[in-house]
């Protein structure tokens, strides 16, 4: 024993210098650790008994060193391991065959941390470390009993924690952090799966692992440990238990699981974001202007498909599209135990790790940083879709008055104050990500309060006072108001999606909304509200009817018929604008407007346009030109 543990002392000192002194490592070294962990009785059967060396343990903390030192970007120790079956071959054998070993399991969670780690975008070989991180999981998800195990290691340390009679070990909040590390790099593989050659799976990873969790019972362990976030040794942890739940409720929208599906698996989102295209009809596809030569849309020959694509990467942006599904959803069973998780988060778990994040990521104020980017990427996600899933619950069940408990630690000034200055930083260094997200979460915020306004109980209103007096009366500071206008009259296309300026648009006049019902007296700015930018802007948006939102539609057609009533519609006479809405006019299959659309409001802009550029006492051939328009569109 003592030559052994001398023999086991020098591997350790050898592999130590060797990484410390060297850029490169020894493949033939991490080669040899590998295969002396243990082989099959048979070596030619997979299903022959596996036995480990005496040495295991150690020779797996040798490689959790090679591991930590595994600093590149292309990480040439995981892809090795990746490349020889290292999970296939040993570590799943082991786990299975010595499940009674609480060291070589947990031993095993740090492996299959590090072999989970989300791919790194910058590497060479990126595609790969992808590839490889996929058939970790599915080789995982063939042999589920594997979560069973190695969750089991989380029984002691939960008892302990439950239990005021037992003290809790030095060791329980690594090993609780440890785990959900490992379930958060589970979860990150959202893509769709690839299929290999020797495995035939028809349904997300993602979808899957999240089925696993919920078998296993660890989506209630997880909502329990949201409960008590705020009690050590959990505080530490509370960013990276709202990534999870975020990343969980991540590839559905809360209309998608209060509402389900249509006949054609599609729905419109009252939140302002379509899951996909309903129809395939027209969307204002006009090859020759109305009125002159040049093409309203360039993109009018191309195929339906190709231009709904188009359009779609352009109203909400390639590069955030991934936040607002428009593919296939979960399956029913899944969707509606995502439902009832909903649920039961609102009923305080919810509340808590909030509270918890935020307090959490403030104090990161001054380290700026990539991982504080996305805490707060995860938190503003989360905290939008449950605010939507309140509102939207309110729609369809008509309540008298909204259930704002499950969020209020949401709905405090200083919390308005700190989103304020998020979309702020965003503004300023061109994150359209971040300013799409929080634009988003402050107006579905407005319009969870006007709710409130409306029909909520006494107190409810009252508090909704309080804070809307601070952030829309009393504020001293350019507040919400200002950097919706000003986001509004700034916007260029290109710079951010146009789904940027859809939600300004609605923080806008849901602010001013706000604030006529707690200013009764306050008259709204015509100059903010009918800039020529603004105005123009706006109607931009009535051509993509089809993907805003009801509450957007409903807004843009009041707005036109207000701009109408101020006498001011020579100010819509712009080309652009007067092709949007000579199309908008003439759209009579056009469903997201149809119900909203006035009898003469946007027809009588193009009439007055028409009356305005041919006289009828010019003759009978520019009456003749006056006719035929003013036909088409008051037909």
């Amino acid at each position: 024993r003592a030559s052994a543990n001398c023999s086991c002392h020098v591997r350790v000192e050898h592999l130590s210098s060797m990484i410390s002194g060297q850029d490169t490592f020894a493949e033939a070294h991490l080669q040899s650790l590998v295969s002396s962990l243990g082989r099959r009785q048979d070596c030619r059967s997979q299903d022959s008994p596996y036995v480990r060396d005496p040495q295991c343990h150690e020779t797996l903390q040798d490689i959790l060193r090679f591991l930590r030192h595994d600093q590149s970007r292309e990480r040439p120790v995981t892809s090795l391991l990746h490349s020889w079956d290292f999970l296939e071959n040993h570590l799943l054998p082991l786990v299975l065959t010595y499940h009674g070993s609480e060291s070589l399991l947990l031993d095993a969670v740090k492996l299959l941390v590090f072999l989970t780690l989300p791919a790194d975008v910058s590497a060479r070989n990126f595609i790969e470390q992808r590839r490889s991180i996929y058939h970790t999981l599915e080789i995982m998800l063939e042999k589920r009993e594997v979560f069973h195990i190695l969750f089991s290691c989380l029984g002691g340390p939960l008892e302990r924690l439950e239990s005021s009679k037992l003290q809790l070990k030095e060791e329980d909040g690594k090993i609780i952090q440890l785990f959900l590390t490992f379930i958060r790099n589970c979860l990150i593989s959202d893509e769709k799966h690839k299929q290999l050659a020797d495995m035939k799976f028809t349904i997300y990873i993602k979808e899957r692992i999240v089925k696993v969790f919920f078998d296993t019972g660890m989506i209630d362990v997880l909502t329990q440990v949201a409960k008590d976030i705020r009690k050590k040794p959990f505080s530490d942890d509370s960013t990276l238990l709202t990534e999870i739940f975020h990343l969980i409720f991540q590839s559905c929208t809360p209309h998608q699981l209060l509402h389900g599906l249509d006949d054609n698996g599609l729905k419109d989102n009252q939140t302002g974001q379509p899951d996909t295209f309903k129809r395939r009809g027209r969307i204002f596809a006009v090859r020759h202007g109305r009125f002159g030569g040049r093409s309203l849309n360039p993109m009018a020959s191309r195929s339906t498909k190709n231009l709904s694509v188009m359009i779609s990467r352009k109203y909400f942006g390639e590069a955030i599209s991934f936040d607002f599904p428009n593919v296939a959803l979960f399956q029913a069973p899944i969707r509606q135990r995502l439902l009832e998780l909903a649920k039961s988060l609102l009923k305080g778990a919810f509340n808590e790790i909030l509270l918890a994040s935020w307090i959490s990521i403030r104090h990161q104020q001054q380290n700026e940083s990539e991982e504080k980017a996305l805490h707060t990427h995860s938190l503003l996600s989360l905290s939008l879709f449950f605010v939507s899933f309140i509102q939207l619950s309110c729609e369809i069940h008509e309540m008298d008055a909204p259930n704002i408990s499950g969020v209020s630690n949401l709905f405090d000034k200083e919390v308005f104050s700190w989103l304020h200055m998020i979309w702020t930083q965003a503004e300023d260094t061109k994150n359209t990500r971040g300013m799409v997200l929080v634009s988003g979460l402050v107006k579905e915020m407005f319009a969870l309060m006007t709710t409130i306004m409306l029909r909520g109980v006494q107190s409810d209103r009252f508090a909704c006072e309080a804070v809307l007096s601070e952030i829309l009366v009393n504020s001293k500071i350019d507040g919400y108001l200002q950097r919706a206008s000003s986001g509004i009259r700034a916007y260029r296309t290109g710079e951010a999606p146009l789904m940027y300026l859809a939600n300004a648009i609605e923080v806008l006049h849901l602010g001013y909304r706000l604030k006529c019902l707690t200013e009764p007296n306050f008259i709204i700015d015509a100059k903010d509200m009918f800039h020529q930018k603004t105005i123009s802007n706006h109607i931009r948006l009535l051509a993509f009817s089809r993907l805003n939102s009801k509450r957007l539609n409903l807004m843009l057609i009041k707005y036109v018929e207000e701009i109408i009533g101020c006498g001011m519609d020579n100010m819509m006479h712009d080309l652009t604008n007067l092709q949007i809405l000579f199309q908008v006019a003439l759209e009579d299959q056009n469903e997201a407007l149809a119900h909203s659309a006035p009898s003469g409001g946007i027809s009588a802009v193009i009439t007055n346009f028409m009356k305005s550029i041919y006289a009828v006492e010019a003759g009978d051939r520019s009456d003749f030109k006056r006719r035929k328009y003013l036909g088409t569109v008051c037909s």
